[in-house]
């Protein structure tokens, strides 16, 4: 039977957090995900590395195979760890949460930039003549006075 205690079933979350969130495994898992084929096994096997119960499930069973324990035991073996995995996915997806608040809060407010009375141009934007300025201006008047 396997001897199940809480530094085996942190030291198999760890395995199975290395392996669904983990940085060293984003390659083969989107190169497995890529396959257009939703009925390709190597899919679904990409789709599961990206699943911390489901690759905690599998950490779990295979390391009750590794262990000699019989199915029955390697299957409950692997729920623990799904479990236990997806508890520990989500505490650190609240830690990040609440430590990204904190800095947040840390962080000084800008000074707001003073406000121009003329419009900003945009790059594409040539300077107006005088001409036409003076025709922009009699515009605005018409439109301020409301003739137009």
């Amino acid at each position: 039977m396997i001897e199940l205690n809480i530094t085996t079933i942190t030291g198999l979350v760890g395995v199975t957090l290395v392996i669904a969130t983990g940085k060293i495994f984003d390659g083969p898992r989107g190169w497995l995900k890529g396959f257009a084929n939703a009925w390709n096994p190597l899919r679904w096997l990409g789709e599961g590395m990206g699943c911390t119960m489901c690759a905690g499930w599998w950490v779990g069973f295979w390391w009750g195979v590794y262990s000699g324990s019989d199915p029955l035991a390697s299957v409950v073996v692997g729920g623990v760890v799904s479990v236990a995995s997806y508890l520990a996915d989500e505490l650190l997806a609240i830690v990040a949460a609440v430590s990204l608040r904190l800095v947040i809060r840390r962080v000084p407010v800008a000074q707001a930039a003073p406000m121009t009375l003329r419009p900003q141009m945009a790059p594409e934007d040539r300077p107006l003549s005088e001409e036409e300025a003076h025709i922009v201006a009699d515009d605005e008047e018409r439109h301020a006075d409301g003739t137009v």
